[in-house]
């Protein structure tokens, strides 16, 4: 009996929204602190030759100034650095030649 009066107000108003009769979110969620991440804050930790081509970057000069890159590591004799199980130039500065306003001024 008890639990067919909990459920008559939503069977008595088939078009009463479902909100009005449910609990909010909110209250059913345990209160946790929220921290606040600033995406300005992360950082970006590998080598330059791992990040993602940038939007003023053209291909082919990203690949000339990584085969520079390597270039230049094997005359002065350096090991590529092996970083998750990738091997990149150590000389990293080549990168900076991919990129057309650079290139274009």
């Amino acid at each position: 009996a008890e639990e067919q009066q909990r459920h008559r107000p939503q069977l008595a108003s088939p078009c009463m929204p479902l909100s009005a009769t449910a609990e909010a979110p909110e209250a059913l969620a345990p209160s946790m602190p929220r921290v606040p991440s600033a995406l300005t804050e992360a950082v970006f930790s590998g080598s330059e030759w791992q990040r993602p081509v940038r939007g003023s970057e053209v291909e082919l000069f990203l690949h000339i100034a990584y085969w520079l890159a390597c270039l230049i590591d094997w005359l002065l004799g350096r090991e590529p650095r092996v970083i998750e199980n990738a091997p990149v130039p150590q000389t990293e500065w080549p990168r900076m030649f991919a990129n057309w306003k650079l290139s274009a001024s």
